[in-house]
């Protein structure tokens, strides 16, 4: 078997599921998730909870009993002599940087995955099958229903702006920082001759933010019919648009690449982290524009 640890929120989990999806089907092998992580909170990290269960797969949940933990010399000891738990089969695989590494698409079956793998390079070979995994078990509400109409009679782009614990949380906001207001107006004014008639489509976790300051002279939707709850509504709506303006979030990154759409158009931060050192380039998908 494979299994993934997950940690993060939904654009996190989908990257570690997909990277696990493509070694097990690679291998022949089952996959198992481990949701172990998100029985505590770190202190001063946003809090997550297991988001994969809004989508029609059902991948299995491991067991705690078989996860590798770092253990102390004295329990590695005990256990060499036959006293206390019995060691875990599995041999973790830790994600070594932020780049694409592709020693890791020939780890053994019986590996344990523990990193982000933010890059389409880990699972582009699985792409048709991820499509089917990651779709949405319910039906869209009415509210959302109406919206996703509206997305599909435009030519519409969806833009994605992220804020909340970007700016409540101050690790967040320190390692990840805030696509500024700049970019997506730099980012309009790119797409706009490329279009007919673009209608845009503003997602945000603060929409009366983007309302008092998102400008697009064009026909805008501000959608709010969803909340954090039901965050995953706004990722089909993303994926339903023809065209994407991204945040520096796996949200909409996941909202974008899921768009099967062979000449969608995809606007992506330069800047991915405020650390300008951290190598990035393998987070934009195959003909992504930065901006």
């Amino acid at each position: 078997m494979i299994v993934t640890k997950l940690n993060g929120g939904l654009g996190n989990q989908m990257f570690q599921y997909a990277l696990g999806r493509a070694l097990s089907e690679k291998l022949g092998t089952e996959l198992q998730l481990d949701t172990s992580g998100y029985a505590t909170t770190v202190p001063g990290e946003t809090p997550r909870h297991y988001e994969l269960g809004c989508f029609k797969m059902t991948p299995e949940i491991s067991d705690a009993s078989i996860i590798p933990h770092p253990i102390s010399k004295q329990r590695a000891l005990l256990q060499k002599i036959g006293i206390g738990t019995t060691p875990s089969q599995l041999t973790p695989v830790h994600e070594n940087g932020f780049a694409f590494d592709p020693a890791i698409l020939n780890s053994p079956d019986h590996s344990y995955l523990v990193g982000y793998w933010q890059s389409e390079k880990y699972f582009k070979q699985v792409r048709e099958q991820l499509l089917k995994d990651f779709v949405l078990k319910n039906k869209p509400n009415a509210a959302n229903a109406a919206t996703l109409a509206k997305i599909t009679e435009n030519e519409s782009v969806s833009i994605h702006v992220r804020r909340g614990d970007y700016i409540t949380n101050s690790s967040a906001n320190q390692f990840h920082g805030l696509s500024p207001l700049e970019y997506y107006r730099q980012s309009i004014k790119l797409i706009v001759p490329k279009l007919k008639n673009p209608h845009f489509f503003i997602f945000s976790d603060d929409p009366q933010w983007c309302q008092e300051n998102l400008e697009t002279g064009y026909p805008t939707t501000y959608v709010t019919n969803n909340d954090g709850d039901t965050g995953y509504e706004d990722m089909r709506l993303m994926s339903a648009c023809d065209h994407h303006i991204i945040a520096n979030s796996s949200f909409s990154w996941w909202g974008a690449w899921l768009n099967p759409k062979p000449n969608k158009i995809v606007l992506a931060p330069a800047r991915w982290f405020n650390d300008a050192d951290t190598d990035t380039r393998d987070i934009y998908a195959e003909g992504w524009i930065k901006v």
